[in-house]
């Protein structure tokens, strides 16, 4: 199987959609299809080896239409939309002085230098009437070409529907024409017939501006794959036997060294071989605050290199990079049809037959069975095919689907099918995966118990001195600790490792170990068996914590508790899903204890532990039997059953690319909030297409009993001219609704969050601070522990204070940096993080700096600054 693109051309409605979608779906070999008439594009997945794509082109043709193989991100809008208005305002020059004359004949006004003879006046007026209408119906010949093609191939379309509605009106009013000159030139006298060259001409240019502007908005639903496209860098900086050498990005192959440098975007997915920067990761992740990367960190293709030097090595390049892979997801969501689009589809199917049948009908009753006049019964079935143009109707669904597929990639959401965005909006039970999901996947020290000799700090500049030379995640998390709390470990010798037991190394010439049990008993080292000490080990025990214990020989140090720590927006964002009324579900494999510990703090009352990715899957199963409608969220290989089977799967987007494949959305950013995000954005593209349907629906159930006369009886009409504007409008109606999109923030549906969430007091949010026991605390009690959930004392907050200045000018990283630089050099500033997109700077300060010298040091690097 191969998956092609196609640019079809001549597509005007959802009946043509449906026509190309049938004429392609018949042909063997075909696998799926999808026509997309907002980008007048389809995408084909065959068998090779049964069909060709020259067969496929001439499937197109067949039914009317044409084909050509799509050039990647060919984007031809711009130019549809130059030619469309070049001919709108050429057209509407001579459809103003069709009108100005129709007007005049009909109020018989006066003409200087005319004559005044009324069968002379009336026949030069009706003459320069056909004259003005011909250059409208020459420049929209093809419109009428292509609607009476697809009249006589039975497949009728919306240019089908005008060009007879507004055919009708030329050739009737050509006819009463030659009436109108033959009773001048015998001058004979009458009553001289009315003519609708006025209603032939305005027609298709009143229905042409409500496609040029429908091509405008659709130019619009276009723009972030446009801005995406931009991101790609033009050429990199490629490392060779020493030498940097500039090439185009197209001739990057797998495996090659690059340099990027400060300022510079990077040019592939890679890997950091060496140095360190800020990477500013907005464009792709949405991230406002610059990464980090230094060696052994992946990096993103079209992502902004701040500050500091970076040399990668490419391992995906071209289509294979992230944002390859966003654009074509993006894309293939707008192209994909969500399941509410198929009442428009089917309804459009037979809606233009039925129309015309409504339109003779009406012709019919009028003319023969109330004996009303032939020019007010034409009048009436010209404004039915004028009015019911199934416009609306095609774009109710597929604009609104396309604009927000776009608005979620903006957030960092790529929803990979339409029908996903659809189904998302009626989940009423969520399942969260916990390590990765909820929590960060990575282990934190959460408690630090020194012996009685000991302070924290001694304890854990030991720890760093020992796990510093150790590889090991939990050795890293110490080290992490360590530079949270400033804290610089010696580097010990003579390092060793045990297996199943833990490390020993030696420095200020002791030995000194960490591990488990094993170890303690190794060196010959008891715990102590004080009553505190022991309930302290027995928390850690069933909370599920890993504990480390440090002994230097025979004498006990004290120990740490390491555990997986939660991310600092998964509390608010359970509490945003309860809020939706879903039910919780936590899924993980870890072990009880540290399951129910973590459901404790984030709210979340049923969790299952102890699992393999086969129950994961069977608990989505049984839920979905009970009658629930399941979302999973998780980022693991293990989830990937689970998220196969869940009636809309969501891969956190640092997750596994088994996980990625497996799910119908894709989150880029490490976030549960996201997920929240995803589900509102589903819901107002959902409500914003129902509205697009009822007003699409209603306008036609309303109007074409209007334009089919049944108020006739009272004496009102819809004129054909009334129909085309009201058509046009219904159009411009369901666009403008559509494009509100545009606007949507995920917290709107969202009430207000009480204060006290506001100043990221809840115990998720916080970050892990040790604290240092006092002298006395450290008398009367021995074991002195600190959570990651203790308030900061008063003594921090005085030492750690934070202002936000407002600076203006700053336009790209290298501001940012210049910024952030120059506040860092200021004493008593520990950091300073500069905020493109808030024009602001958050400096933190170990003592109280005057506002003053912060200003001065901004305003110097050339930007304005001043305090809120």
């Amino acid at each position: 199987m191969i998956k092609q693109k196609f640019s079809i051309q001549g597509m005007t409605c959802t009946a043509c959609q449906a026509h190309v979608q049938k004429s392609v779906e018949q042909l063997a070999g075909i696998h799926s299809l999808q026509v997309n008439l907002l980008t007048n594009s389809m995408s084909v997945e065959y068998d090779e080896k049964r069909i060709s794509c020259t067969e496929i082109i001439q499937a197109v043709s067949k039914a009317g239409y044409s084909a050509e193989v799509f050039q990647d991100h060919v984007d031809q809008t711009a130019a549809t939309v130059s030619i469309m208005k070049k001919r709108l305002i050429r057209s509407a020059v001579f459809l103003i002085l069709l009108t100005l004359t129709a007007w005049i004949q009909m109020a018989g006004l006066p003409i200087p230098g005319l004559t005044q003879n009324p069968e002379v006046r009336i026949s030069i007026l009706s003459c320069l009437q056909f004259l003005f209408c011909l250059p409208i119906l020459y420049w929209y010949f093809p419109l009428f070409q292509n609607g009476i093609k697809r009249l006589f191939q039975f497949t009728p379309n919306m240019d089908s529907l005008i060009a007879v509605g507004a055919g009708s009106g030329f050739i009737y009013s050509c006819g009463m024409l030659i009436k109108i000159l033959s009773l001048a030139f015998s001058h004979q006298t009458g009553e001289f017939p009315g003519l609708y060259f006025e209603a032939a001409g305005m027609i298709p240019v009143l229905v042409s501006l409500g496609k040029f502007l429908e091509a405008k908005s659709r130019k619009k639903t276009g723009d972030i794959i446009s801005r995406l496209l931009k991101l790609n860098p033009d050429s990199a900086v490629l490392l060779k036997n020493g030498q940097e050498t500039s090439i185009p990005v197209s001739q990057i192959q797998v495996g090659d060294i690059l340099s990027v440098k400060q300022g510079m975007t990077i040019p592939a997915d890679g890997i950091v071989l060496a140095g360190q920067a800020s990477v500013n990761q907005s464009a792709i992740t949405g991230e406002s605050i610059p990464v980090k990367k230094c060696t052994g960190d992946q990096v993103i293709c079209a992502t902004v290199l701040c500050h500091g030097y970076l040399k990668i090595q490419a391992q995906k390049v071209g289509r294979d990079t992230t944002l390859q892979q966003i654009i074509r997801l993006v894309e293939e969501a707008g192209n994909s049809k969500a399941p509410v689009s198929r009442i428009a589809d089917r309804v459009s199917g037979v809606f233009v037959p039925i129309i015309m049948f409504i339109a003779l009908a009406a012709f019919a009753w009028w003319f023969w069975g109330a004996n009303v006049s032939l020019h007010s019964a034409i009048s009436i079935g010209i404004a039915v095919l004028v009015i019911s143009c199934p416009c609306a109707l095609g774009l109710a669904t597929p604009l609104a689907i396309m604009v927000g597929t776009g608005k979620g990639a903006e957030y960092g959401i790529l929803f990979k099918t339409a029908e996903a965005l659809e189904n998302l909006q009626y989940v009423d039970t969520a399942v969260l995966d916990k390590t990765g999901t909820i929590t960060s996947g990575t282990p934190e020290v959460t408690d630090i118990v020194p012996a009685n000799t000991l302070s924290q700090d001694d304890l854990l500049r030991t720890a760093g001195a020992l796990e510093i030379l150790s590889e090991h995640p939990l050795a890293k998390a110490i080290v992490s600790a360590c530079e949270q709390r400033n804290i610089i470990p010696v580097h010990g010798e003579d390092f060793k490792s045990f297996p199943g037991e833990g490390i020993q190394a030696v420095f200020e010439g002791k030995t000194y170990s960490a591990g488990n049990e094993k170890i303690l008993l190794k060196e010959s080292c008891k715990l102590p068996d004080d009553v505190p000490f022991r309930q302290e080990l027995e928390s850690w025990q069933k909370q599920g914590k890993t504990v480390i214990f440090f002994c230097c020989g025979q004498e006990f140090l004290g120990m740490l508790a390491l555990a997986d720590g939660i991310k600092k927006d998964s509390l608010d964002a359970i509490k945003k899903l309860q809020q939706l009324k879903l039910k919780i579900l936590m899924l993980t494999g870890d072990n009880t204890a540290t399951a129910k510990a973590i459901a404790n703090e984030v709210g979340i009352s049923d969790v299952r532990a102890e699992l393999m990715p086969q129950d994961k899957e069977k608990i989505i199963r049984d839920l979905q039997k009970q009658g629930a409608k399941t979302v999973m969220i998780g980022d693991g290989i293990n989830d990937a059953p689970a998220l196969i089977r869940s009636d809309v799967g969501i891969a956190i987007g640092a997750g596994t690319d088994i996980a990625i494949d497996s799910a119908d959305v894709i989150l880029m950013k490490n976030s549960l909030t996201d997920a929240v995000n995803a589900i509102a954005l589903s819901k107002a593209v959902m409500r914003n297409i129902r509205q697009n349907l009822l007003w699409a629906f209603s306008y036609n159930i309303i109007c074409i009993p209007l334009a089919a006369g049944i108020l006739l009886p009272w004496g009102f009409r819809l004129p054909p001219i009334a129909g085309a504007v009201a058509m046009s409008l219904s159009s411009l109606c369901v666009v403008g609704n559509a494009l509100r999109l545009r606007h949507f923030k995920p917290d709107s549906i969202f009430p207000p969050a009480p204060e006290s969430l506001t100043h990221n007091n809840s115990p998720a949010e916080q970050k892990v601070h040790f604290n240092k026991p006092s002298e006395k605390s450290m008398q009367t009690d021995p074991v002195s522990t600190v959570t990651p959930h203790t308030e900061l004392s008063t003594e921090q907050q005085e030492n750690i204070l934070k202002k936000t200045i407002n600076v203006n000018g700053m336009s790209c990283c290298r501001c940012t940096a210049h910024v952030e630089k120059a506040l860092k050099a200021v004493p008593g500033v520990s950091d300073a993080a500069a905020n493109l997109e808030n024009k602001n700077v958050v400096v933190t300060l170990t003592s109280n700096v005057d506002d003053q010298i912060l200003l001065n040091a901004i305003r110097e690097e050339g930007y304005e600054a001043e305090m809120p």
